[in-house]
């Protein structure tokens, strides 16, 4: 497969392929440190039983920013596979092309799912801290929201060098 892709690349017949794909990934890899930044705010209010106010307002608003920015970071990764899907496909390559295309399609297709979800939840996590509806019980679901998300990421770097770096 990764022969497939660094082949069309080298003759030029996907325009710019490692400029989106490496963009792409650049997108999805930055968003890692929001959901650990969100976690950690929220686990810090979560165990200081001293503070009253369990988020203050700027840490509330550094929540909904990561939050915000990670969910905006992850659409542009899924429009980048998106992007990526309809070249291959518009070059012929579609998921009955070959056993490595349907690979691909199922691997980076499958991943683009889970991102979506994460996008999702991040999204409803977002909207929670708006309403307000986000305090020391739902410390945990912000954590859980981010370990989720990190999974994505990890998946995305194995991923990224089975399929796109390894001839």
């Amino acid at each position: 497969m990764s022969f497939s892709l660094n082949q069309h690349r080298a003759a030029g017949s996907i325009v710019s392929r490692w400029t989106v794909t490496i963009l792409n990934s650049v997108g999805l890899r930055v968003p890692f440190f929001g959901p650990s930044y969100a976690h950690s705010r929220a686990h810090k209010h979560h165990a200081n039983e001293i503070l009253r106010d369990l988020f203050r307002d700027d840490e509330h608003r550094a929540l909904r920013t990561w939050l915000g920015t990670t969910a905006l970071l992850g659409s542009i990764f899924i429009a980048g596979q998106v992007y990526e899907f309809k070249e291959f496909l518009n070059f012929g390559y579609g998921f009955t092309h070959s056993p490595a295309w349907s690979a691909f399609f199922a691997l980076t297709g499958f991943h683009g799912v889970h991102v979506t979800l994460g996008i999702v939840m991040l999204l409803s996590t977002l909207a929670l801290s708006l309403t307000g509806r986000i305090g020391r019980p739902q410390a945990e679901a912000v954590e859980i929201v981010g370990l989720y998300w990190h999974f994505v990421d990890v998946v995305w770097v194995i991923i990224f060098t089975v399929v796109y770096l390894i001839n």
